[in-house]
C-alpha cells in the first residue's frame, strides 16, 4: 500500500468483529487507528421543479394583500384611542359629525360599540365625522370606542410603543418580553378570512446567529399555536426596514379564537439588539405562494444546484466605451428583475428539514440573486424577448430526506405576473 506515507490500509475483520490489519497513525506526534473507507453508494440524476399545488411550476403570479387589514399594532399604544357618541344613522357607517376622523383614525382599526357592549367593526374608510365599516353596528345616540391596536405591555426590557409611529426594543438583554392584548370580549377569529400576518422591521442592531425574534399569539394568555422565529421570515443581513408576510398556516393554529400577542426577544452574546417593528396586521384578501422541491417516498435527494430561468420582453443591450474598446452586454438591472422593479417583500428562500428552518434568505433583486451565490448564464434574446438563467452550485450537497418530510421552498409574495417566465428547479441526484 505504498499510497499510504504512513500506516497500512485496513483490509477487514477477522470474524469476531476485531479489526485486523490496521495499523497505528503517526504523525507530529499524535496516534490513531487509520481506517479507510469507499464510497458505495449509487445514484440516478434528477431534475425536480419548484411546484405548487395549483400553480404548478408558474412563479410568475400576481401575488400580494388588497382590502382592508385587521390591525394589531402600529406604533400607537394609547388603548381606546377616541371616545364619542354617534348622532346619524346610516348603514355601515359610524356617524359623528362634530369629530374630525382624519387626524388620528386609520382604516383597519377596531370600534367598538360601547352601548349594546359587544358588537365590533372594522374602520374600511375615513372622512371628517363619518367613518365607513365593515359591519352595520351604529344608530343614532349610541357610544363608542375606537382602539387602533392591541396595547403592548413591557414584561422585560426597555420597549416603546410609541417611537415615531414605530414600537422599538433598545439595547435589548436576552428574553426582553413585550405582550400585546385585545379587548378579552373580542376574540379574532382566525377561520375569519386571515391569510397572513404582515409587518415591518428594521434590525438596528442585530446578529442572527447571537439573536432571534419569537413570535406567538394566545387566547387569555395561554398559547394557540406554534411560536415563530423571524428570523426564517425576513434577511438578517438587511438593516433597512423590510418587509415580512407570515402565512397563517405556519402558525399551527390549534384553536381559531386569539387576543393576545408576544414577542421576545433571545440574546447568547454579543451586542444587544435594538429593533424598531411596525404595521403588524392581518391580512384577509390576497396570498402568498409557497412552491416547493422535496424528497418522495422513502428517497433520499442530494441536491447540487438550483436552476431560476427568467424570461421578459426586454430587448436592450448597453454598449459600454472602454479606453481601448467598445463592449457589449444585456442591459440587465441590478435593482431590478428583467422588466419589474426591487420588490417590496421579496422572494424567501428556505431550507426545512424536520420541520426546523435550518437556513432562509430573502430575494429582492437580480442583485440579490447575484451577491448570495447565484451565476448568470445562458442569456438569450430574440429581439422581442430575453431569457436568462440564474444557477446556485452548492460545494457539498443538500440531503432531502422524505423520511422526515425535508424540502427546498421559494415563497413568492409580490407581483411578478409581469414576467413571460420564471421558474425553478433542483438538480442533483436520487440515492438508490
Amino acid at each position: 500500500m505504498a499510497d499510504y506515507p504512513v500506516g497500512r490500509a485496513l483490509t477487514g475483520q477477522d470474524g469476531t468483529g476485531r479489526i485486523r490489519d490496521a495499523h497505528v497513525h503517526e504523525r507530529g506526534g499524535h496516534q490513531g487507528l487509520v481506517t479507510y473507507t469507499r464510497r458505495d453508494l449509487q445514484f440516478n440524476p434528477e431534475f425536480r421543479p419548484f411546484l405548487n399545488a395549483t400553480k404548478g411550476n408558474a412563479m410568475n403570479q400576481n401575488v400580494g394583500f388588497t382590502g382592508f387589514p385587521t390591525v394589531v399594532h402600529a406604533g400607537v399604544n394609547s388603548g381606546a384611542l377616541l371616545t364619542g357618541t354617534t348622532d346619524g344613522t346610516t348603514t355601515n357607517h359610524l356617524i359623528d359629525a362634530g369629530t374630525d376622523f382624519t387626524t388620528n383614525i386609520a382604516v383597519g382599526m377596531s370600534v367598538k360599540n360601547t352601548t349594546s357592549g359587544n358588537e365590533y367593526a372594522l374602520v374600511t374608510a375615513v372622512a371628517n365625522g363619518d367613518l365607513t365599516l365593515d359591519s352595520d353596528i351604529f344608530i343614532s345616540g349610541e357610544t363608542y370606542e375606537i382602539n387602533p391596536i392591541w396595547v403592548g405591555t413591557a414584561v422585560a426590557g426597555a420597549w416603546n410603543f410609541g417611537d415615531s409611529g414605530k414600537f422599538t426594543i433598545t439595547s435589548a438583554n436576552n428574553n426582553d418580553e413585550a405582550s400585546f392584548d385585545n379587548d378579552t370580549n373580542q376574540q379574532w377569529d382566525i377561520d375569519n378570512g386571515f391569510k397572513a400576518l404582515t409587518g415591518k422591521v428594521d434590525l438596528d442592531t442585530y446578529d442572527p446567529l447571537a439573536n432571534s425574534i419569537l413570535l406567538n399569539f394566545d387566547l387569555n394568555g395561554v398559547q394557540v399555536g406554534d411560536q415563530i422565529n423571524l428570523n426564517d421570515f425576513i434577511n438578517t443581513a438587511d438593516f433597512t426596514e423590510q418587509s415580512f408576510v407570515i402565512p397563517v398556516v405556519d402558525f399551527n393554529f390549534a384553536s381559531d379564537k386569539i387576543n393576545g400577542m408576544t414577542v421576545v426577544i433571545t440574546r447568547s452574546g454579543g451586542p444587544r439588539p435594538t429593533i424598531k417593528f411596525d404595521d403588524f396586521q392581518w391580512e384577509e384578501i390576497g396570498e402568498s405562494l409557497v412552491y416547493k422541491a422535496a424528497a418522495i417516498g422513502v428517497e433520499r435527494f442530494y441536491v447540487t444546484e438550483l436552476r431560476f430561468g427568467l424570461a421578459d420582453n426586454e430587448t436592450g443591450i448597453v454598449t459600454v466605451a472602454g479606453a481601448t474598446e467598445n463592449h457589449s452586454m444585456a442591459n440587465l438591472g441590478y435593482n431590478k428583475l428583467l422588466s419589474v422593479s426591487a420588490l417590496s417583500t421579496g422572494i424567501l428562500f428556505k431550507r426545512v428539514q424536520a420541520g426546523e428552518t435550518l437556513f432562509s434568505v430573502t430575494l429582492k433583486q437580480l442583485g440579490d440573486f447575484l451577491s448570495t451565490g447565484s451565476n448568470l448564464v445562458n442569456v438569450i434574446s430574440d429581439g422581442t424577448n430575453m431569457f436568462f438563467t440564474l444557477v446556485v452550485e452548492f460545494p457539498e450537497p443538500i440531503i432531502l430526506d422524505a423520511k422526515t418530510n425535508d424540502f427546498l421552498s421559494l415563497t413568492i409574495n409580490d407581483d411578478l405576473y409581469s414576467l413571460l417566465q420564471f421558474t425553478a428547479a433542483a438538480r442533483g441526484a436520487i440515492e438508490l
